[in-house]
């Protein structure tokens, strides 16, 4: 990359408390427990970890891939995670390296999410007979990813397999079939788990590594790559869909590489009523998540996994209370864009500020008109208000134009959610406060 097209060379430091709450999805008096915890890695440092619940920083293991990872007994009336602050630097392809052991047998062969079906082989072959370095199919494979796979959330089924066929799936989908599409000619290639942790954006994602001479590990994120246009603005990284191969922004949580990753208790003697709400479809076969192992092992660790045996059933799952992120940058950081300004406002507590300011300012004004003795200077206040409570509206308008740019299907639940936000806040802000002016 020449300097002009590389990211913001500052670090980033946060601080993120990641906490999950297995009572939430049984009834049992104990849980087997599998934590992923965050590892320096070349990309991210780890300056302070402080496991929570009954889990002890001295008792974490790493694995083959680097992944540390805390396995114990969690009570029903204990949760599990870690708090971390967390110090994380833009990866510039050519510059940058990831520390990390190479690639074992693990990494080129099919494993859970990952298959090797016979189209998949067969279309990896096809699309790179042209291609004469590791470098050049891997990127061939990249952009046939990026380009022909729409993204959906939530996906009808997981797995590289049902991702090719359908032609849509969600980050994790991408990072899958990228993935398989490279061991299937003889790459090395994982997907990965973590989270983006901007302080205008935060949720969960996934994208792949592959292995590249002289490179080692190359962060690869086809989806982002995809929605170039939109994720360029917010993440103050070049809006160019090739970037996004060999390069990664600053602000990334890294928490686990791989799938059907080992299981260290017995299996279960026998499989626990099956809970609807945990059903997932992975590799064209219906599965019960947190109730059973998937060839196995677990599937993959974004979040912490156990295998419950005593299911509550009837009673509805709330994924609010399950698990929480909480991202807390260390110093103040500036949007690198009025987009990422503009998405920060979507946020819950600021649409809930914005409907407050609005209202008090239709509500002020009628009784300082009133009051003749102190209502002329006071009625800057309802005016001020109104005018953050506009401004608010504008941003989130901007927001909802913005995420069109992500080129996802009307379907999507982001598309859907942002927009009936957005929808919602202008008729609101537009018409109700304005009624308080004429009462």
């Amino acid at each position: 990359m020449t300097a002009s097209t590389a990211p913001n060379g500052h670090p980033y430091r946060y601080t993120v408390t990641y906490v999950f709450r297995p009572s939430l999805l049984g009834a049992d008096s104990s849980f087997d427990v599998v934590c992923p915890l965050p590892t320096d890695d070349g990309y991210q440092r780890v300056e302070h970890l402080a496991l929570l619940g009954p889990a002890d920083a001295a008792d974490q293991e790493v694995d083959g891939r680097g992944n540390a990872l805390w396995a114990g007994q969690v009570r029903a009336d204990e949760e599990i995670g870690f708090r971390a602050a967390m110090q994380v630097q833009p990866f510039v392809l050519g510059t940058s390296r990831l520390s990390l052991p190479g690639p074992s047998d693990a990494d080129l062969q099919p494993a859970t999410m990952v298959p090797l079906t016979a189209e998949i082989i067969t279309l990896a072959q096809q699309l790179t007979a042209a291609c004469t370095t590791p470098e050049a199919r891997a990127r061939t494979l990249f952009r046939y990813v990026r380009d022909t796979v729409r993204y959906q959330y939530p996906p009808k089924g997981r797995g590289a397999g049902r991702t090719l066929r359908d032609a849509q799936g969600d980050c994790g989908e991408y990072a899958n079939l990228l993935s398989a599409l490279c061991r299937a000619v003889g790459i090395p290639a994982r997907p990965v788990m973590g989270w983006l942790c901007a302080p205008w954006f935060s949720g969960a994602h996934a994208w792949a590594e592959v292995w590249l001479e002289p490179y080692g590990w190359t962060p690869v994120d086809a989806n982002l790559a995809r929605e170039s246009r939109y994720w360029g603005p917010l993440l103050g990284v070049p809006a160019h869909p090739e970037f996004y191969f060999g390069n990664l922004d600053g602000y990334r949580l890294v928490l686990s590489r791989g799938t059907q990753l080992a299981w260290p208790y017995a299996a279960a003697d026998a499989a626990p009523p099956p809970d609807p709400q945990l059903q997932l479809t992975i590799d064209d076969r219906p599965v019960q998540f947190w109730q059973e192992l998937v060839d196995g092992g677990v599937p993959y660790l974004q979040l912490p996994y156990t295998v419950v045996r005593r299911p509550r059933t009837g009673r509805r799952l709330n994924v609010r209370r399950l698990f929480s992120v909480r991202v807390r940058p260390r110093r103040t950081v500036l949007p690198p864009s009025l987009t990422a300004a503009a998405t920060f406002m979507l946020q819950p507590r600021c649409v809930t500020t914005l409907l407050a300011l609005g209202f008090a300012s239709a509500l002020l004004t009628p009784l300082l008109r009133g009051d003749a003795a102190t209502g002329g200077p006071l009625l800057l206040v309802p005016v001020l208000l109104r005018a953050i409570s506009d401004l608010g509206t504008a941003l989130l308008l901007m927001a909802t134009l913005a995420g069109f740019a992500m080129k996802r299907g009307g379907q999507d639940y982001l598309v859907r959610g942002v927009t009936a936000t957005a929808l919602v806040w202008v008729l609101y802000s537009l018409v109700l406060p304005r009624w308080g002016f004429t009462l």
